[in-house]
């Protein structure tokens, strides 16, 4: 259960800055109620993976949102990214296995 909760965490937060840009490009209300909702659902769902794996666990799995959320920012939006990006993304990446295993 504590995984789950982490996904769905991880999945919010995304899910909410993806929907804050989207917001920001369309200006739909809707969009911004979305944003709100998913990140209030994060907090819930982040405290429910703290107390089954613990804070350092979570928070640095939490990192991935920062390398799934530009990912997702190209296909959604059309942005581009740098090789120093991308560099940084696959860096975070190795970090959150290092430190998972």
């Amino acid at each position: 259960m504590p995984w789950i909760a982490l996904a769905l965490s991880l999945a919010c937060t995304v899910g909410a800055q993806l929907g804050y840009k989207a917001y920001h490009l369309r200006r739909r209300p809707a969009l911004l109620l979305l944003t709100l909702a998913l990140f209030a659902l994060a907090v819930p769902s982040t405290m429910l993976a703290v107390r089954g794996l613990g804070v350092g666990r979570v928070y640095a799995t939490a990192a991935l949102a920062y390398v799934a959320a530009p990912l997702l920012a190209i296909r959604m939006f059309g942005e581009r990214m740098s090789l120093f990006q991308a560099t940084g993304l696959a860096l975070i990446v190795v970090g959150v296995v290092v430190y998972n295993l």
